[in-house]
């Protein structure tokens, strides 16, 4: 189950106002009929972006993603890695741009996922030594503000 269901919506019309571009919902708790009409309705529209979780994406493949909205991270970078590779697939001709949604405090401070997206970046880095200034101008380009 995804652990904040009430916030797909809402990000959903946010990020359709923003790109001015339809996009789909994927997210635990949905059942296999709607899973496979939100992907039809991917399929069919041209540019359209598909906002989700990082456990159900680890579940399905979209070869023909270009953007990609993750909401939340997980604490296991494989996690989030294999939810990384869902959306860009070997057969994908478009280059794939995937954001991750990280949420802060009502005051505006980061919330304890903020310090967990930090650590498990330093991870990631360590686990790739070959990996260098392009991986760190990448980090940032996350949904970190």
């Amino acid at each position: 189950m995804c652990p904040f269901p009430s916030l797909f919506p809402i990000m959903q019309e946010y990020i359709e106002a923003k790109l001015k571009r339809p996009g789909i919902v994927l997210r635990g708790g949905m059942d296999s009929k709607q899973v496979r009409k939100a992907i039809g309705q991917f399929e069919q529209e041209e540019k359209a972006f598909v906002l989700l979780s990082i456990k159900f994406a680890q579940s399905f493949d979209l070869t023909k993603s270009c953007t990609g909205y993750m909401l939340g991270y997980e604490y296991r970078v494989m996690d989030n890695e294999q939810a990384e590779d869902r959306l860009h697939r070997l057969s994908s001709v478009e280059p794939v741009t995937i954001y991750y949604v990280i949420l802060r405090h009502a005051n505006g401070d980061p919330t304890e996922d903020a310090s967990i997206l930090d650590i498990l970046d330093e991870k990631k880095r360590g686990t790739n030594p070959f990996l260098g200034d392009e991986y760190d101008i990448a980090l940032n380009m996350y949904l970190r503000r």
